[in-house]
């Protein structure tokens, strides 16, 4: 199943129909990387990593959590970075206030 959005090709329409119009659940992915096309924009065949790489099994995030100085990072909610980074943007806005003010000798 081909679609292309922006010229509004689509190579098989009645495959294209029974998905938009089923009930469809996912049981499972299988990702593949379209080696032609990828050499095609001049990236490196070796150098394309899946979407699941050192992930699957978990170990990578195994050894990040056998480290216990990495555990408040780790177990850090968005809300809290994002306070953070507010805080911040604050601070950066009025130290340049504060310089542009600062009259210059």
């Amino acid at each position: 199943l081909h679609v292309d959005r922006d010229s509004g090709h689509v190579l098989d329409t009645q495959a294209l129909e029974g998905l938009l119009e089923g009930q469809w659940k996912v049981v499972g992915e299988e990702v593949t990387t379209d080696v032609p096309s990828a050499t095609r924009a001049f990236i490196d065949p070796n150098k394309l990593a899946g979407f699941l790489s050192d992930g699957a099994d978990g170990a990578y995030l195994g050894r990040l959590l056998a480290k216990p100085w990495l555990h408040p990072v780790l177990q850090c909610r968005g809300s809290r970075l994002l306070d953070w980074f507010g805080l911040a943007s604050l601070a950066m806005g009025l130290g340049s206030a504060v310089v542009w003010l600062y009259p210059r000798r």
